[in-house]
């Protein structure tokens, strides 16, 4: 592009109002830069605190943080070029830059890659909800059919006002969003309403299905906030760039999630250790009876009949506590490593 066209007088161009447009592209970049600081952080965590994990999740990892630096430095040179490159050129902000353009197709796979783990948590949890999984995993491929379909339309035709302009690019936009938000939401239902039918009424092993509730509605909670940020957005103030502060931030929450997930299973699996112990312990009851020996002379012959069968009752049912509290900490050990295990 060629320096600030003569038609347009400097004092119009010193007037403009950048707040809306390349204002709020500049903090989404300044908070995608944080996340990613946050993503790789959590890159260097796994591989130091894992080695042992399958290839397969090691690729994965290394493909995720790769794509979200992808995308950080697709926007940063969309942005170098507005601010630097086409520095009072005001007609450079009417064409949407290909970094910009671009970039939702990598979002949109890192979202695709974090909907199908997180699925596949569902299957691991109840393998009778495998269908539903399936069902869950085929429709996370629409909103990432979307992003790449939106790309094609944008780098296209070029220009900011096709968000307002064209039905067809508006629709598939909302759609996305719509059907990437509830997946998040549907995922992360099913996962805490099976937590809930896994409560076994022992505190302790209770204690640890509640943790993972919370867990699971915590790291679900960022995407889908960004995500309906970014739609808010959109539909408010199409003809701004303030939806692209959440668009750029939303391939950054996912990453975080994804690893989140993996990281923390060394800790998770810590504390269902210790509580699941606890568990297994609290069944065992010590029994106290008070002790009286009558004299030998009253001591009669009928007082022994019983006495081996109410000691061996005893002694079961003591025995059925245990292995009660056994079975729930050992149910809720297995639960814990289904759902973060690998």
């Amino acid at each position: 592009m060629s320096s600030s066209p003569p038609s347009i007088p400097l004092g119009a161009i010193a007037t403009m109002n950048l707040d809306p447009t390349m204002g709020a592209l500049f903090i989404g970049i300044l908070l995608a830069a944080i996340f990613h600081g946050i993503t790789t952080l959590q890159t260097i965590f796994y591989y130091t605190t894992y080695p042992k994990d399958r290839g397969l999740f090691k690729f994965l990892v290394a493909f995720v943080w790769a794509l979200d630096t992808l995308s950080l430095a697709m926007v940063s040179f969309a942005v170098y070029m507005y601010v630097i490159k086409d520095f009072g050129n005001p007609l450079a902000l009417m064409y949407i830059n290909w970094g910009v353009a671009a970039e939702p197709a990598v979002s949109g796979t890192i979202a695709l890659i974090v909907h199908l783990f997180l699925s596949s948590r569902i299957w691991k949890l109840d393998r009778r909800l495998a269908s539903f999984a399936i069902i869950l995993s085929v429709i996370a491929f629409v909103p990432f059919g979307i992003s790449f379909a939106s790309v094609g339309t944008i780098l296209h035709k070029g220009s900011h006002s096709l968000w307002t302009d064209d039905r067809d690019l508006r629709w598939m936009s909302i759609t996305a969003d719509v059907v990437t938000v509830a997946l998040d939401l549907g995922i992360s239902a099913t996962i805490c309403v099976l937590l809930y039918k896994s409560r076994t009424g022992f505190g302790k092993t209770d204690k640890i299905i509640t943790f993972l509730t919370i867990y699971t509605i915590n790291s679900g909670l960022l995407p889908t906030m960004v995500s309906m940020g970014g739609m808010i957005a959109y539909l408010v103030s199409p003809s701004t760039l303030i939806f692209e502060a959440f668009i750029v931030t939303i391939s950054k929450a996912y990453s975080n999630t994804f690893l989140a997930t993996l990281n923390s299973r060394q800790s998770i699996m810590g504390r269902a250790m210790d509580d699941s112990s606890l568990a297994a312990t609290s069944g065992k009851q010590q029994l106290h009876l008070p002790l009286r020996i009558p004299p030998l002379s009253s001591v009669k012959e009928s007082d022994f009949v019983d006495t081996d069968s109410e000691v061996v009752s005893l002694t079961k049912l003591g025995h059925g506590d245990r292995s009660r509290g056994s079975k729930g900490g050992i149910e809720v050990h297995t639960m814990v490593e289904q759902m973060v295990e690998p």
